[in-house]
């Protein structure tokens, strides 16, 4: 990622590709996954309607703050 294109600082900074063109968890069954509203389109990381687990763990033992991460529920 080169500076000035409309990256983000921590996509320039760790050298990573732009959010929204990674693969992602789409929980909504019927939402067109090829639709002209989720553009740019890329693969779901799981079936389309997938159930999915939020997880928050104390950051760093910070009672004040959570780490947040979101899991694909089994």
């Amino acid at each position: 990622m080169v500076a000035g294109t409309g990256a983000m600082p921590d996509e320039v900074f760790h050298g990573r590709g732009p959010a929204n063109r990674r693969r992602r968890f789409e929980p909504r069954a019927r939402y067109p996954a090829k639709g002209a509203c989720a553009a740019p389109w890329t693969k779901a990381r799981a079936k389309i309607g997938a159930r999915l687990d939020l997880v928050a763990t104390p950051f760093r033992g910070a009672r004040h703050l959570a780490q947040i991460e979101i899991r694909r529920a089994d």
